[in-house]
């Protein structure tokens, strides 16, 4: 079984570029095996973001993580003091590799990986740098292919 491993942090970027480019054919059925591979890679890294986030913020009388509404906004109430520890916990767990395998993956990961390597459209903002990171992904993965 083969595995394509990609930081965490640019789960979501690379799973959104890929749906915004035109593909026809087989590669468009190997990118849609491969954000359902993504899709299940940030599953993972939501429930482990939940669990770290349960850890450390403030209960409601029931045990229940209490929750803040601010600017019509929710989010989970974590004290000052843990704030800084938390943010580096996740910024770790961000650059922690997620491992994408599968039964039958191998033809996924390389049409993939060539159709980052050969993109000649523009990219522009924050998907031009992690378009380098995704393209080092793909490097690394054919690169383990032919070893």
């Amino acid at each position: 079984m083969t595995t394509f491993k990609i930081k965490k942090k640019y789960i979501v970027g690379l799973g959104n570029w890929l749906g915004s480019i035109s593909l026809q054919g087989k590669q468009s059925r190997m990118r849609t095996r491969f954000v359902s591979l993504l899709e299940e890679a940030l599953e993972r890294y939501e429930k482990d973001r939940k669990a770290m986030l349960e850890e450390v913020c403030v209960k409601d009388e029931e045990g229940k993580p209490k929750l803040i509404e601010e600017n019509g906004q929710s989010h989970y109430d974590i004290p000052d003091d843990k704030t800084e520890q938390f943010n580096a916990d996740m910024k770790e767990m961000g650059e922690e590799d997620a491992e994408l395998t599968g039964p039958e993956t191998a033809p996924v990961f390389v049409t993939v990986s060539n159709i980052l390597l050969n993109y000649d459209g523009k990219i522009e903002g924050r998907d031009a740098y992690a378009y380098d990171k995704w393209c080092e992904a793909a490097e690394a993965y054919l690169n383990t292919t032919k070893e």
